[in-house]
């Protein structure tokens, strides 16, 4: 079993991810918690993690206050990239 920090720097692509991390997800629910989903660093940095997260098989939920669609990144706003259902978006 791989740490959550280890997990996590494979998803933001700052290390090689070991050959059975890519081919046996462990299929985690992970849930992040931000304040306001507009266009940041630390923004950029959650939505940028949980796609590299949920793209190796976890189950990603983002809770937000405050996210709106004309000020905040394509994947927050679509959600196409987040969710894999038919589920709303973060900023609908």
């Amino acid at each position: 079993m791989h740490s959550t920090c280890e997990q996590l720097s494979v998803a933001l692509g700052l290390i090689s991810p070991p050959n059975d991390v890519m081919s046996k997800p462990e299929g985690r629910n992970i849930v992040f918690f931000h304040p306001d989903l507009g266009i940041g660093g630390a923004e950029r940095l959650v939505i940028d993690a949980a796609v590299g997260l949920q793209n190796l098989g976890h189950k990603i939920t983002i809770f937000t206050s405050h996210c709106d669609p004309k000020h905040c990144f394509d994947e927050a706003r679509d959600g196409k990239d987040l969710n894999q259902s038919n589920e709303p978006s973060l900023c609908s």
